[in-house]
């Protein structure tokens, strides 16, 4: 081997002997750069508090959760665990305002979708879309799956997380964090109804009892019908409900048709029985009270009847206006050709089939309309002539008020008596049968949506802890690391360079 070719080769052990005398140098820069980043840290955790969060995960176990909608269709967000009203409810049940303004302790939830099995979901597609087989058409049809599947996936489980920067017991952040979804719950539940039909459902809470019972007699019988009515819309609406005839009240024992039939009774042999003496004979506590009441109350019919009928003419005069121009239209016909813009004419098409074409596509539209007009000019007439049912009712309490007959003293007294202990009597059954209807509801609603007795689930019970901002921490270790690693890098490059002009 030529001298040249000697000189030309690296000596190893020269470059590891140049290399071992820079240890100095780089256990200076090593303490330097770890003296210099661990007091930016300090300083910076100083400037910043540390963040503890703390998280737990929920599955949601309610039908419709996956289509952003409770058991009853009110609609449904992940957002609605963390709402004002439920971290309020929190607040107020753990007692923590000895520890923190409410304010603080709204702004530290946050709730997010939970999805533990999104990578298995994705590998899954993953492995069918890297098939080279595929056709333009299985792909765009497999990523559709796959974002449904991730949706669905994702609507299914919430995590709840509550961030602070102050010092709190980890046993009061696991309290706060696992009240959150049971508060949340109660109040759907309980407040809300989202386990039960969203219907029309009055109950015994429509009765003002103290009312009914202050009133005069005429004025506290209208106030019962009234009512009446409103339980028989709540026996209408059960009926209507799955199962609705076929429910039973645990306490009362009743269907939905038997508390039908007491509510007749009631009606029919409680209430009847005492209001038609008592408007016969034109009993009143103070009888020019209930004049002026019922006066007003004739008044509104009339004004009521006159809406109604001026409707019906305002519909029938639509109704002749429309058949009208249907008649102009139909005489009309069609045109057998359509000039171009040139001045040319486009090729007609047979009269006859254009007409056939018109007759096909309006002839529908024409009978819905018409039909449509027939019915609300029904509705109309059935209205007007229950309203003058109503008139004539009104005059003739009317006219029986102020009646003073000798011979009808007893009689008077007799019902004033009777009014006086049936009234209670009536108001009492009526609320009862009102509660009857409640529970019938609450059985139906539980029975047809689910009754879990919650919303959710927890995934494992584990509250996971979390760090932003500390500073034996994974991220500052691994940035110290980055930090050694540039500094030996440019440490050992410029010593050895050093050393090697000193011995120049």
């Amino acid at each position: 081997m030529s001298e040249e070719a000697r000189d030309s080769e690296i000596d190893l052990v020269e470059v590891l002997r140049q290399l071992l005398a820079t240890r100095t140098h780089v256990a200076v820069a090593v303490l330097a750069v770890t003296a210099l980043f661990w007091l930016f840290v300090v300083l910076v955790n100083f400037a910043s508090p540390t963040v503890q969060s703390s998280s737990i995960n929920v599955f949601l176990t309610f039908e419709g959760a996956g289509n952003g909608a409770y058991p009853n269709g009110r609609n449904f967000s992940v957002s609605d665990l963390i709402s004002p009203i439920v971290l309020n409810g929190v607040y107020d049940e753990n007692n923590v305002a000895e520890y923190m303004t409410r304010q603080d302790f709204l702004g530290g939830f946050t709730a997010t979708p939970y999805a533990p099995h999104t990578e298995v979901i994705k590998r899954k597609y993953a492995m069918q879309l890297e098939n080279d087989n595929q056709t333009p058409a299985d792909i765009d049809r497999l990523q559709q799956d796959l974002s449904n599947e991730l949706n669905q996936a994702t609507s299914q489980g919430a995590t709840v997380t509550y961030s602070t920067s102050r010092n709190v017991a980890p046993e009061l952040t696991s309290q706060l964090l696992r009240s959150v979804p049971q508060v949340w719950a109660d109040h759907m539940i309980n407040k809300l109804g989202v386990l039960r039909f969203d219907r029309k459902i009055y109950s015994a809470k429509a009765i003002d009892q103290e009312l009914a019972k202050s009133m005069d007699y005429l004025i506290s019988f209208e106030f019962l019908q009234d009512k009446l009515d409103l339980l028989n819309q709540n026996i209408a609406e059960i009926l209507a409900m799955p199962n609705g005839r076929l429910v039973r009240d645990e306490e009362s024992g009743l269907s939905a048709p038997d508390l039908s039939l007491a509510a007749l009774d009631l009606d029919q042999y409680r209430l009847l029985p005492i209001t038609t003496p008592i408007r016969n004979l034109g009993i009143a506590r103070e009888p020019a009270v209930v004049k002026i009441y019922f006066e007003h109350k004739l008044l509104e019919q009339e004004r009521a009847r006159h809406l109604a009928s001026q409707r019906g003419s305002n519909l029938e005069s639509a109704y002749s206006q429309y058949d009208t121009q249907q008649s102009t239209r139909d005489q009309s016909g069609v045109s057998g050709g359509i000039m171009q813009p040139g001045g040319g004419m486009i090729p007609q098409i047979g009269s006859e089939f254009l007409d056939k074409i018109v007759e096909m596509t309006s002839a529908g539209i024409d009978t819905r309309f018409r039909q449509q007009l027939t019915e609300r000019q029904i509705e109309l007439a059935n209205e007007v002539s229950r309203i003058e049912i109503e008139i004539k009712r009104v005059q003739e309490l009317l006219a029986s008020l102020g009646r003073s007959d000798s011979d009808t003293t007893e009689l008077r007294a007799l019902y004033t008596k009777r009014a006086d202990a049936e009234i209670p009597l009536i108001i009492d059954r009526l609320s009862g049968y009102f509660d009857v209807s409640n529970r019938m509801h609450e059985q139906l609603s539980h029975t047809s949506l689910g009754n879990t007795g919650s919303l959710f689930q927890f995934s494992d019970g584990e509250i996971e802890e979390a760090s932003t901002g500390a500073i034996l921490s994974i991220p500052n270790f691994r940035l110290y690391l980055i930090f050694l690693f540039v500094a030996g890098v440019c440490v050992v490059p410029l010593s050895m360079s050093w050393r090697a002009l000193r011995r120049a």
